[in-house]
């Protein structure tokens, strides 16, 4: 009774928060966050509810009702044509990070096997014959909205279906420096690149360690899925 009743406290306090949220309204991407960040806590109390009351399962699916919302306001991506994508260098910003690093990723095992990177100085590049500038002001592919790099990239090429769900989730928590929200795996796959950025000053090959990151990363998620 008394582990029932500290659960049911637990809950209590997280559906005061989301009720605030939801009628706080505010910046639709800020709401989004703090959402994603209560259902990590409420994901949380769930596993320790051992004399579960039906309380947590009420709470869960009000929480998904209002993150309903959040999925369904992220901006339209227009689709590109692939084809027209091949054979260019990519351009961005020089020390790429999570976003940089997991869009030419993206590129390089989804769009184009071939593509080659570079990177400029400053947060900008002129617009050249050739080259796709990407997660950078002025780019063809940046941030749109609540979207990072990365998932408009994978929305432009119709490819978001062929990613794990929480793959996206990591990349998205490590860019938008939201980590207490995060997927577990999150921390240690930040950690992985923090170390690659201190141990490579050479960009291009700090891209190309990445590359076998983000095949690993993806061949975890791929082995869970079939049950492996």
């Amino acid at each position: 009774a008394l582990f029932a009743k500290a659960r049911d406290a637990d809950y209590a306090a997280l559906e005061v928060e989301l009720v605030a949220l939801v009628q706080e309204g505010g910046d639709p991407v800020e709401r989004g966050a703090s959402l994603r960040r209560l259902a990590k806590r409420l994901e949380a109390v769930r596993r320790i509810d051992f004399f579960p009351s039906g309380k947590g399962t009420s709470l869960a699916r009000h929480l998904e009702q209002a993150l309903a919302p959040e999925e369904q306001d992220m901006p339209e991506v227009p689709l590109v044509d692939a084809s027209a994508y091949l054979g260019k260098v990519w351009v961005t910003r020089k020390r790429p990070y999570v976003d940089r690093l997991a869009s030419f990723w993206l590129v390089r095992r989804f769009i184009d096997p071939y593509a080659h990177v570079a990177f400029c100085d400053g947060d900008q590049c002129p617009q050249a014959p050739g080259q796709v500038r990407f997660d950078m002001a002025q780019a063809e592919f940046t941030h749109v909205g609540g979207l990072i790099t990365f998932e408009v990239l994978a929305r432009s090429f119709a490819v978001l279906a062929r990613l794990p769900e929480r793959l996206v989730r990591v990349l998205r928590a490590i860019d938008l420096e939201e980590m207490d929200a995060a997927p577990a795996e999150a921390a240690g796959v930040k950690r992985v690149l923090d170390g690659l950025l201190l141990r490579h000053a050479d960009d291009q090959e700090l891209t190309a360690r990445a590359m076998d990151v983000f095949d690993a990363l993806l061949a975890t998620y791929q082995t869970e899925n079939t049950g492996e």
